[in-house]
């Protein structure tokens, strides 16, 4: 065959029999029968047949003509993609194989006479056809024809194989992955978060399989390997970047995974994107040497009520008034667990208005002063400025400003919401989904379906919109833990409980239900510094559980509002707010 490419036949001569439109005018094949490929000659049956180069199984056609025919893709140095056609053969592949140059994808089927061809006597052949593949075309969506009638003459897009072949050497099929890791970071809860692409140009539409190597090389004694799954997720820019160079790339290529079970400290992390081409080799997309932060202890846990802003330790012991203000509001600590903002509304009835204002204290309750007019406070990763609503905006997305603690410099930022992630990498917020007809004549449509959770990233603003399965008339995004789960108010179980508290995890991309021991609502939560509890607020006091399993610890108790729940609901804790 020459030129870099396998002879299919081993040692055997082809001959072309006058290809296509040629053949029709010189009946060299068979009257009015033109034939789209080229032989091989003197086979006989059982003989191995080999593939011309490296490349993967699209397709296994059975019966074809005489015996099977094999359609593999192979990739050409001039990047162009092709498609090989083994005919007359009994097949040793199926569909999705990796095959390399050489090796024996088939045997020789026994060539039968053809009644529609008297007087010819068959000789065992195989047949080879090349189909060119144009644009995003599939190896395993082409016809794969030998023949074709002169009198309504059509090539199927098939191209004389030999011609073809000289005139270009095997390509990078069986090629390393290519990819990045784009991003390592250790976070709370014993866990590493990491991030990235790959794909695999040889089948550029199929994800790649990835895996993590922690503290060492892989295979290296001590080292721990990671399945990180395949890279399935959204990834406009790797498309745009390399759908000329490899057609029908798509877009689905990218990473994102949680590590757990890492003790705190410095950690060595590698990724590898896995080439089954190649037997399984590992093709390198970045390593980056990280710490793991360990777990802090969440000193006080911070809530209001309708008399101010009081401390709790996480025990249920000490608790002090750190605002002794009605009107004090919704705390917020700053990331060195010194500073406490929070939002005072002069209003009776306790609302936002154009006089809610944004105040800033010590955690020992000195320094206490103004900052700016707005709502809903939230320290930035640096503790040197405040971020905030402006007055007579809701806690929904919006515009969001931050003044500066020292300066009293207000900017306006590019954020949507002040629900932020621990590394500050995304935002939270609630926004309505479609909205279903009314469900009976004269019932006025309230847009009553299920909320829809954004989460959008501060670096490039790419959004995820997920569907909430539990709403409930107001949800708002209120702690983010430090492994990256939302957490929310969602509808309660049961008829008596009208709220109860709900996380996603944006990492895992799934959802879960907290019920609680309240026997009417849990108002609002905030995860603790390591992720591993949640401190509750609700209607009959504060209290402490597990994040993975149930069992509580009270903190505050409010008996009054199972008596009476309207009236009792004043004195009941809201907003807590856990220490860094």
């Amino acid at each position: 065959m020459g030129n870099g490419w396998a002879n299919p036949s081993g040692n055997k001569a082809f001959h072309s029999w006058d290809f296509g439109r040629v053949g029709c005018g010189t009946g060299h094949y068979f009257g009015g029968i033109a034939h789209l490929g080229t032989d091989s000659q003197s086979n006989n049956v059982g003989d191995p047949v080999h593939a011309i180069a490296d490349g993967t199984v699209a397709q296994v056609v059975n019966p074809w003509d005489h015996g099977a025919a094999v359609g593999i893709e192979h990739r050409a140095s001039d990047a162009s993609r092709f498609v090989a056609l083994y005919g007359h053969v009994v097949p040793r592949v199926k569909p999705g194989d990796r095959v390399r140059r050489g090796q024996v994808i088939a045997k020789i089927h026994e060539y039968d006479a053809d009644p529609a061809t008297p007087g010819y006597e068959p000789a065992q052949h195989l047949h080879l056809g090349i189909r060119p593949l144009r644009g995003g075309e599939r190896g395993s969506a082409v016809a794969l024809r030998g023949r074709t009638l002169c009198a309504t003459y059509d090539a199927y897009g098939l191209v004389e194989p030999i011609a073809f072949l000289r005139a270009r050497k095997p390509g990078s099929a069986g090629s390393s992955p290519r990819g990045k890791l784009d991003r390592v970071r250790g976070l709370q809860g014993n866990r590493i978060r990491v991030q990235g692409w790959a794909f695999d140009p040889d089948n550029a539409a199929k994800p790649v399989k990835v895996v993590a190597w922690i503290d060492g090389r892989p295979g290296q004694k001590g080292a721990r390997r990671v399945d990180l799954g395949y890279a399935t997720l959204k990834r406009g820019d790797v498309e745009r970047a390399f759908r000329k160079k490899f057609p029908g790339v798509g877009n689905r290529h990218g990473f994102d995974r949680t590590i757990d079970k890492v003790s705190p400290g410095s950690h060595t992390v590698r990724v590898y994107a896995v080439n089954r081409f190649k037997g399984g080799g590992l093709a390198r997309l970045g390593g980056r040497t990280i710490r793991v932060p360990k777990p802090p202890t969440g000193r006080w846990i911070a809530y209001d009520t309708t008399l101010g802003i009081h401390l709790v330790r996480p025990d249920g012991s000490q608790r002090r008034m750190l605002v002794n203000q009605r009107g004090a509001r919704s705390p917020s600590w700053s990331r060195d667990g010194k500073w406490v903002a929070f939002e005072y509304r002069p209003d009776k009835f306790g609302n936002i208005t154009s006089s809610t204002t944004v105040h800033v204290v010590r955690a020992d309750g000195r320094l206490r002063r103004k900052v700016a007019r707005g709502h809903t406070p939230a320290w930035s990763l640096d503790g040197r400025e405040v971020y905030y609503l402006p007055r007579n905006l809701d806690r929904t997305a919006g515009v969001v400003l931050a003044v500066n603690v020292k300066t009293g410099k207000i900017r306006r930022t590019k954020f949507v919401t002040t629900a932020r992630s621990h590394d500050g990498s995304q935002m939270a917020h609630f926004g309505g989904g479609p909205c279903p007809p009314p469900q009976q004549p004269g019932y006025e449509n309230i847009c009553d379906a299920p909320f829809w959770l954004h989460i959008v990233s501060t670096r490039d603003g790419r959004e995820q919109t997920i569907r909430v399965p539990r709403r409930s008339a107001d949800p708002l995004p209120l702690s983010w833990s430090p492994s990256g789960e939302v957490l929310y108010n969602c509808e309660g179980a049961a008829a008596s409980r009208w709220r109860d508290l709900c996380a996603y995890d944006t990492v895992r991309r799934r959802f879960t239900h907290f019920r609680g021991p309240s026997q009417t609502a849990e108002m609002a939560g905030s995860f603790s510094p390591d992720g591993s509890q949640i401190a509750v607020a609700a209607l009959e006091g504060l209290y402490v559980r597990p994040r993975s399993r149930n069992g509580v610890r009270w903190l505050v108790r409010n008996p009054a509002v199972i008596a009476d729940p309207v009236a009792g609901r004043s004195n009941s804790p809201f907003s807590p707010a856990w220490q860094p």
